[in-house]
């Protein structure tokens, strides 16, 4: 160090030797300067002086700019000497203490904002005689390129672009030899609109200089602070909607001078690729096609907006991965009115989410938005957005809604698959169906819970089935088209529901007898069939459905002198009726039937040719049935009389029965009639009489005033006893009893619980069947009981049977004890149904 010392002392001497014949020299020391008053002016430059045993202070005075780096090279030729800097008040700024024969410097720092123009140099020793020299420079600062200091009032700042800014800051320190008055640089550059400020700062200091950056309301925004070379960085996002303005940049030190770096990056930002910011506000989004979207989310910039077009049965599905560090990144779905529909989040540990929304068929173009927040954390995010037409049924595009049936595409037999969802809330197929269609329907739910299902008729009027089909429990049903509605086009509804679906159709036609069709049927047993299937003798099978299809009919013809047998069996647990008429609208036989076993036997003697109806009627269950047709002649080689036609009127002296000679003596003559009696509709009569062929009429006498009695009459030959006559009543009465003269005799209104001595009730109809009480009296029908409107529920016209007064039916001829005993048995039957399909559905079967 002493021979370091020693060469720099040398190569002073040598330099000030030279300066002696080369640089002229200021001898600045003239005497005398030993006050500051008495200072020398000097300026910048090398300059020489000396002490002798009384001079012991030399004092200079020199003027500065402020913002100047004062700068003093110091050479002391002896030892004991203090060199001191004072501002123009005399102010302590800087000192040091020179080592004889070192060369040793110091510098003081002014800022921009100095208030003093000049200084004083002190040179002082202990009294020893000594020589020095010094070298003053004074240099302007160059912060930032602008050559001078950047001040330390914000707004007063050098204008800074891009690229790097180098300074310097000497604030003072605990080195004495290093003090200034430049604590601050400040500058400003022009930003905003979607910018990217970035930065980085670097300093070789030993200590820390700090930096900071302000918006253009001076709000701070960031810091930075850098040592020993260490570079720190940060970058700002301002939103779409910043207004532009002056950024402010402040550099600090921490009491120890330094020299700074600052790089400077000002970018716009890149959302969707579009090179700038995505706004906030979803009035002002920014427009975008279907695809890759990328953008960032960060300070100011926290929320990012677009738009974009869809409709008329678009599948919109967007795809959402944030990377954010720390929190998540939000992503909405609006539509034009802002209302949400969809919702979701994605953070760095996530792969994505993924949101599907449907518009419907009817749905007008629309613009849709796309919202993406962050919540505390910012990120970088990537959005994929699909727009797709929905490909319903195969057809590429959405199957409209019910109320647009005019635009429901037309589906045959077959696999399809739709989608109903948000506003695609049904679909609507058209099903060209004709005469004996069965129509088959199997619902599926792929995804979500459930969705359900309406068949209906060509007008929407009706529903004709329907049905609901669960995740993982599909929905089967099976629609009869009867054969009395002919060719129709129905409308099959998807609706209800939040899923894609599976939709299997099929569409076959019955067989009834082998025909390929459906046997016509009636809708109800209130007359027969206009056009039955025709058939033979032979052995058929059949096909019934409580849902549309519950009557078949058969047209038989038969010739006189033979016998005909039907034999019905249910293939299933079914409950059906089988009924036998002929062309005189008479029903032969009659017989009932339930399930497997349980087989219904028809019989009829034809007298002469005509032809006979066989109507089979389903009442529970659905399934198939068989019968078989068989003609044999009748025993004996002869045929019996057809039935005679009956009536019966109330006389003082009984009831007198009047009849007609049969159209057919069954091929023998006539010898007799017999007539049976009865107190029921439905039970069997008794034989009360025989009379010879001339008798006509006969009156019976055994009777009870306001007591109902029915008859029949069939007319005898040699072969034996014909058709009886159709049911007719009569009630025995006596206007001399009938009180208040209301055509009801007394005894009858006792036995129902009517006042005699109103004659009003005789129009009133308390069971609501459209019978008042005279006429139930003159049916001989139970006032109290419904009968079922406009007539009784068989299938014989009502108007035929005024007129003869009639009491024809399937039900009627069970007799009362049977029909007694057939309520009892569909009531055990329903109530088993009933436990059956309760414990099914506790053990999860499907019903089929």
């Amino acid at each position: 160090m002493v021979q370091f010392k020693g060469a720099i002392a040398i190569l002073f001497a040598v330099a000030l030797m030279a300066s002696v014949f080369l640089i002229p020299v200021s001898d600045a020391d003239t005497e005398p300067n030993d006050e500051f008053y008495q200072a020398e002016t000097i300026t910048a430059g090398l300059h020489t002086g000396s002490f002798d045993d009384v001079d012991n202070y030399d004092y200079y005075k020199f003027t500065i700019t402020p913002g100047d780096i004062i700068s003093v090279e110091f050479l002391a030729l002896s030892n004991d000497l203090y060199v001191t800097l004072y501002d123009e008040d005399e102010s302590w700024l800087a000192e040091i203490e020179p080592i004889s024969n070192v060369a040793e410097n110091f510098s003081f720092q002014t800022a921009l904002e100095t208030d003093f123009t000049s200084c004083y140099l002190e040179v002082y020793n202990d009294g020893y005689a000594a020589t020095y020299s010094f070298t003053l420079d004074l240099n302007q600062q160059n912060d930032g390129g602008s050559g001078t200091d950047a001040p330390d009032q914000r707004s007063q700042g050098p204008v800074v672009s891009e690229g790097s800014i180098t300074g310097e800051v000497n604030g003072g320190s605990d080195d004495y030899a290093f003090q200034g008055e430049d604590y601050t640089d400040c500058y400003k550059f022009w930003a905003g609109e979607g910018d990217h400020i970035l930065m980085s700062f670097t300093t070789p200091a030993s200590e820390y200089l700090y930096l900071n950056l302000y918006d253009p309301d001076e709000n701070y925004v960031f810091d930075l602070r850098s040592r020993n070379q260490e570079t720190a960085s940060d970058g700002f996002w301002t939103a779409n909607e910043t207004t532009m303005g002056w950024y402010y940049i402040t550099v600090d030190d921490d009491m120890v001078p330094g020299q700074y770096t600052i790089v400077l990056e000002i970018e716009r930002q890149n959302d969707a690729g579009l090179g700038v910011d995505a706004p906030e506000n979803y009035l002002l989004a920014l427009p975008v096609p279907a695809g890759n979207i990328n953008g960032h989310v960060e300070d100011d910039d926290d929320t990012d907006a677009f738009k974009f077009e869809a409709g008329e049965g678009d599948i919109i599905s967007i795809g959402f991965a944030g990377y954010s560090v720390g929190d998540h990144l939000y992503i909405d779905l609006l539509d034009d009115d802002e209302h949400y529909l969809r919702s979701d989040k994605s953070s760095s540990s996530d792969s994505g989410v993924l949101m599907i929304y449907h518009t419907a068929n009817e749905t007008a173009v629309q613009t849709f938005h796309l919202k993406v927040w962050m919540d505390t954390a910012p990120g970088d995010y990537v959005i994929t957005l699909g727009i797709e037409k929905q490909n319903d049924a195969g057809l590429g595009m959405d199957v409209p809604e019910g109320a647009h049936i005019s635009s429901s595409p037309l589906i045959s037999a077959g696999s399809y698959e739709g989608w109903i969802y948000d506003l695609d809330t049904s679909d609507m197929y058209m099903i060209n169906l004709t005469t004996g269609d069965i129509l088959s329907v199997i619902l599926s739910i792929s995804d979500g819970e459930s969705a359900s299902w309406r068949l209906y008729d060509d007008t929407l009027a009706d529903i004709l089935d329907d049905g609901t089909g669960f995740f993982n429990d599909p929905s089967r049903s099976t629609y009869y088209f009867d054969s009395m509605l002919g060719p129709q086009t129905c409308f099959l509804e998807i609706y209800n529901g939040q899923a894609r679906y599976s939709l299997g159709i099929a569409i076959s036609r019955q067989n009834d007898a082998g025909s390929g069709t459906d046997a016509p049927g009636t809708a109800s047993p209130a007359q027969l069939s206009e056009d039955p299937l025709p058939i033979g003798e032979g052995t058929y099978n059949g096909l019934l459905n409580l849902g549309n299809d519950r009557f078949d009919s058969y047209l038989i013809n038969m010739t006189g002198g033979n016998r005909l047998n039907v034999t019905i069996t249910p293939d299933q647990s079914l409950g059906i009726s089988a009924m036998l008429y002929g062309a005189g609208v008479v029903q032969f036989d009659m017989d009932t039937m339930n399930g497997p076993g349980d087989a219904a036997y028809l019989q009829y003697d034809f007298g002469v040719d005509e032809w006979a109806q066989l109507i089979i009627q389903l009442y529970s269950g659905n399934g198939n049935y068989s019968f078989t047709v068989t003609v044999t002649e009748i025993p004996g080689g002869g045929n019996t009389p057809s039935a005679p036609i009956l009536s019966a009127n109330a006389g003082s002296a009984g009831i007198t029965l009047t009849w007609t000679v049969p159209e057919s003596d069954g091929g023998s003559p006539i010898t007799g009639y017999s007539i049976y009696r009865g107190m029921s509709a439905y039970g069997s009569l008794q034989l009360i009489e025989t009379v010879d062929d001339s008798a006509l009429t006969y009156v019976d006498t055994d009777v009870v005033e306001g007591l109902t009695y029915y008859y029949e009459v069939a007319a005898v030959n040699a072969n034996g006893e014909g058709a009886r006559s159709s049911r007719v009543f009569e009630t025995m009465g006596s206007t001399s009893d009938d009180t208040d003269g209301d055509g009801i005799p007394d005894t009858w209104e006792d036995m129902y619980g009517l006042d005699k001595n109103d004659p009003s009730d005789a129009g009133e109809d308390p069971d609501n069947d459209d019978r008042t009480n005279l006429q139930e009296f003159q049916e001989g029908t139970n006032p109290m009981v419904h009968n079922g409107g406009g007539g009784d529920d068989d299938i014989i016209d009502d108007d035929v049977e005024e007129d003869g007064k009639l009491i024809v039916g399937w039900w009627g001829l069970l007799g009362g004890g049977c029909c007694l005993l057939v309520v009892v048995a569909v009531i055990i039957v329903v109530v088993i149904l009933l436990v059956v399909r309760s414990r099914k559905k506790k053990s999860g079967d499907v019903e089929e």
